[in-house]
């Protein structure tokens, strides 16, 4: 993929994670992602081939960075007391910053199976960590 391709794809996705926070899985269109990003909204379809996996990449990308934030929270200090510290501020930090994309989590897609493999996934990992 070449760097311009990386920058759609970056662009895309702040973009859809913006309006998916905001208005929501169901309320969201593809052509508000496209104006957002600045791009043609046939240009989404050649990253993209749906709503839902594009809603998918944006909850991984999202969860993915929450993973590696609190792994580094978590092996930055020794004793237990300090890594629940760590994993409360991280949790509060995660969600002081997306305060304004609740809709992200709470208006999201819960029939999709591949969103819903991601998520149990995502939980597993989570919970072994802490």
């Amino acid at each position: 993929m070449s760097t311009v391709q990386g920058d759609k794809s970056e662009a895309i996705l702040d973009a859809a994670y913006g309006i998916f926070g905001s208005k929501g899985f169901y309320e969201t269109k593809m052509s508000d992602i496209a104006d957002e990003a600045g791009i043609a909204k046939g240009t989404i379809y050649l990253y993209f081939k749906s709503k839902e996996q594009l809603f998918i990449a944006v909850s991984k990308r999202d969860c993915n960075s929450f993973i590696s934030r609190l792994e580094y929270a978590l092996n930055s200090h020794e004793n237990t007391g300090d890594k629940l510290g760590a994993i409360a501020k991280t949790h509060l930090t995660y969600y002081y910053e997306r305060r304004n994309h609740t809709k992200l989590f709470f208006m999201a897609p819960n029939n999709d199976p591949d969103l819903m493999k991601f998520m149990k996934a995502f939980m597993n990992q989570y919970m072994s960590m802490v």
